[in-house]
């Protein structure tokens, strides 16, 4: 049985993944900017903010080039948005953006398309 061969596309659900993390990157980027623009910055959340923003970025361009494993942080990603989304909303915050991120990039890469794109074949 031969196999089909790969698409040179990623599927919807990543390229959905891909955007998600891509706008949370730009944002966590730009509300740095802000603080620093402001004067009103801690050094310490400045440089995990930016961290993050490289992290995110990082693996938006694994998921969009489809390399293996690269399924795996972007589920992994998805966990710790959900799970960080879960904590400010028990502080009393409202819905957060990390927490819908987090859900939409856990259900995306779950999705058997994201599966099989990232799974290195």
């Amino acid at each position: 049985m031969s196999e089909q061969p790969r698409p040179s596309r990623p599927p919807g659900t990543v390229l959905a993944v891909v955007v998600l993390l891509g706008l949370l990157s730009v944002a966590l980027l730009g509300l740095a900017v802000a603080a620093i623009a402001a004067n009103e910055f801690d050094p310490a959340r400045l440089l995990i903010a930016v961290a993050v923003a490289i992290v995110l970025a990082l693996v938006a361009t694994a998921l969009g080039q489809g390399r293996p494993g690269s399924g795996y942080a972007g589920l992994v990603v998805g966990l710790l948005l959900l799970g960080y989304g879960v904590y400010l909303s028990g502080l009393g915050e409202t819905t957060s953006l990390e927490l819908l991120v987090g859900i939409a990039v856990t259900v995306l890469m779950l999705n058997r398309r994201s599966r099989a794109w990232t799974a290195g074949s």
